[in-house]
């Protein structure tokens, strides 16, 4: 199911991605992510079929947070971090569940790790993926939060570890990405981003030289006397 595959494609994710934000936290952020969204689960048993038609609007996954938000006063990932306590489970556990929908500027490695982990998995699954996953790359790139060519590598990881992942949680696999374009897609946001770069540093050196201009005509006023022209 969605479900199930989004699960996996998360876990799988933040595992990755703690690798190389935070190595520590990296098996407990692939349990976090594996559960992170176990809340829907929950709100579809207690409301059924009424919770079932907002299903469609998880895609993307923020519209479904701010329709729970209006129906029931709380979001999955609240839900999820309560049902989390209710078994026993660690508290940090429990609060990775609370903010697994933190923003993607979120400087937290681990809060960094969940969120984009689920947006890995929305855009993986998502109708146009590739478009899905443009849109990210963008975002990720105007934001610096992360360097893109890392997360290419990371991609790369969750594509080989999705087949044994799936036999293990004895589900579908979820489908291939087209990894190739999403290269070519990342070396084009790359070239884009270091351009900006190098014409903000270029304005930035052509202010530093006009204010040493500036500088060295003030202190050679200072210097002289305005009528007779004679050093001071």
């Amino acid at each position: 199911s969605y479900f199930c595959q989004r699960a996996i494609i998360a876990a799988s994710a933040a595992q990755e991605l703690a690798r190389y934000l935070c190595p520590n936290q990296a098996m407990p952020l692939f349990t976090s992510a594996l559960l992170q969204d176990i809340g829907i689960l929950a709100l579809e048993a207690l409301d059924g079929t009424d919770y079932s038609t907002l299903l469609p609007q998880l895609h993307p996954h923020h519209y479904l947070c701010e329709i729970e938000h209006a129906r029931y006063g709380c979001d999955h990932a609240l839900v999820g971090a309560w049902l989390a306590i209710s078994w026993g489970v660690p508290s940090s556990l429990a609060n990775n569940i609370l903010a697994s929908h933190t923003p993607l500027t979120d400087t937290d490695p681990a809060k960094l790790c969940l969120a984009l982990s689920s947006r890995i998995a929305e855009c993986w699954l998502a109708a146009d993926s590739a478009a899905a996953f443009r849109a990210l790359l963008q975002e990720l790139a105007a934001g610096a939060s992360i360097d893109i060519v890392r997360l290419m590598k990371v991609m790369q990881e969750i594509q080989d570890q999705l087949p044994s992942l799936s036999r293990l949680f004895d589900i579908t696999c979820p489908p291939a990405i087209d990894s190739v374009s999403l290269l070519d897609e990342a070396k084009q946001l790359l070239f884009e981003q270091n351009l900006s770069i190098n014409q903000r540093l270029a304005e930035q050196r052509r202010e530093l030289e006009a204010l040493h201009a500036r500088h060295i005509a003030l202190d050679a006023k200072h210097r002289t006397d305005h009528l007779t022209q004679l050093a001071n």
